[in-house]
Parts: C-alpha cells; structure tokens; sequence
C-alpha cells in the first residue's frame, strides 16, 4: 500500500507495537506504523463522515419532529371531525324525526283545512240563506209600515168620525 500524505493535523503519533517480535525488523515497524496511520486516517475520514451524518441526522429529526408535530394536529382534527360527523349524525336523526312529526302535523292541518272549507261553504249558505231571509223580513218590515200608517189614519178617521158625529148630535141638539 502506497503511504498517503498526511497535513500537519493529521500526523498522528505512532507507537510502536508490544507484540511483534523484533525479529522482523523495521520493515516491519515501518510498515506497520503505515499500517496504523492509513486506519487512523479512515477513522478521521469516517468520524468526519460520521459527523455530516450525525448532523444530517439531527435536521432530519428537527424535521421529523415537525412532521409528528402536524401529525399530531391531524389526528386532532380527525378526532374532532369525527365527534362533528357524529353530531351530525345525531342531528340529522333528530331532524328526520322532526321531519316526521311535521309531516303528520302538514297531513292534519291538510284535513283541518278541509273540514274548515266545508264549515266555509255551509256559513256561505246559511249567510246567503240569511240575507234572503232579511230582504224578505225588510220587505214584511215595509208592509207592515205600511198597514200600520194606513191603520193610523182609519184610527184617525174613525176619531174624526166619531168627532163629527158628536158635533152633528150638537148641532141637532141645538136646532
């Protein structure tokens, strides 16, 4: 494996290992030591990755945090929806009840009307049976008017009569 270069902030301090035996010599640390600083390296290169994540991570949480949030404001609406769609419902069940009752009051008011049109019909006859009636009571009314002022007047004559009878008697008395 080619040795990458390596910045001054990324030189990290190698130690050599207790375990390999001397025996192979510092090829051997050498490469090691190579070895050590390319795995450092992927760690640096994963811990920075693994930090764009972990950032990443947190928008998508601020995010996911929203998006429960207006979850959250859905299904309140939805249970308030549902308790409205059930007050409809017990509306629209008292209202077809209403319905109902106002029906049978339309069919007896229907039957109300019509018996009133007959009671309607007979007091127009009986008024109009009345007011023959009446012209006929008039008519009697003028009649007897006018018996009575012909009765007046032979009451009259008769008074007269009787009048000129007494003055006749007198004169005869007198001659």
């Amino acid at each position: 494996m080619p040795k990458k270069k390596t910045t001054p902030k990324e030189k990290i301090k190698t130690k050599p290992l207790k375990r390999l035996p001397k025996k192979l010599g510092d090829d051997a640390y050498a490469y090691t030591a190579a070895l050590l600083e390319d795995v450092n390296s992927n760690f640096r290169v994963f811990a920075d990755n693994l930090t764009i994540v972990r950032d990443k991570v947190e928008g998508l949480s601020h995010e996911m945090g929203i998006v429960k949030e207006y979850i959250t404001g859905i299904k309140i609406s939805q249970e308030l929806l549902r308790e409205d769609v059930s007050t409809l419902k017990e509306n629209v069940s008292t209202l077809k009840e209403n319905v109902s009752t106002l029906k049978e009051d339309v069919r007896t008011l229907k039957v109300d009307f019509k018996e009133m049109n007959g009671r309607q019909i007979r007091m127009e006859r009986d008024i109009q049976e009345i007011k023959q009636e009446l012209k006929s009571i008039k008519s009697e009314m003028a009649d007897i008017r006018i018996l009575l002022s012909q009765k007046a007047d032979i009451e009259r004559f008769s008074r007269l009569e009787e009048r000129v009878a007494r003055i006749e008697q007198e004169i005869h008395l007198r001659q």
